[in-house]
């Protein structure tokens, strides 16, 4: 980003390479999984990031910085829609990163697997925007519990609560999938 601010724009390319798959998963979850809005977003972030590079504070993480302005994007495409859409989601996207002791879950079966992101992305659409945000910073982007305070301007508190909230609710709606463990 410092590279940015000193006017060298191939410096652009290496941060959209670096993030951009990221920031789509983000936003994809975010937008209700509206793929054409998501990559609209995602070019609006990038060519904020051009136009305005002194906007980033180099003190501050990188990660964090791009994801509090998705974030904020998120905010204003829902005001712009005045409603949040519910689709249903069809997407083979694990919002978790695959592991390798995935084949140790109890969920041997590929349609397991995907019956159980599909049952946990509904759920998670149930979810108003601002938990739904903190749960993905978390758990998908693994964003600490401060960053996500600060990316969100909210307390750490709120940030627990949430996500306290969150696991208990997607814990109960999700109890058919009993053997497995978010």
């Amino acid at each position: 980003m410092q590279c940015l601010q000193q006017g060298e724009a191939a410096a652009l390319e290496v941060l959209y390479h670096r993030y951009s798959r990221r920031l789509l998963a983000y936003l994809l979850r975010m937008l209700g999984n509206d793929r054409e809005t998501a990559q609209d977003t995602l070019q609006d972030i990038f060519i904020k990031v051009y136009q305005q590079p002194e906007l980033f504070c180099t003190s501050q993480r990188f990660s964090s910085w791009i994801f509090t302005v998705a974030h904020h994007r998120c905010i204003s495409e829902y005001r712009r829609r005045n409603t949040r859409r519910h689709t249903q989601i069809e997407s083979d996207m694990d919002i978790f990163p695959a592991t390798n002791h995935e084949q140790d879950t109890t969920l041997d079966s590929p349609v397991d697997r995907k019956q159980f992101r599909h049952d946990l992305h509904r759920e998670l659409d149930k979810i108003d925007e601002r938990r739904r945000s903190i749960f993905l910073l978390r758990h998908q982007e693994q964003f600490s519990i401060r960053e996500i305070g600060h990316m969100l301007d909210c307390p750490e508190g709120t940030v627990k609560s949430s996500l306290f909230y969150i696991t208990k609710k997607l814990a109960k709606a999700l109890q058919h999938f009993h053997s497995f463990v978010l």
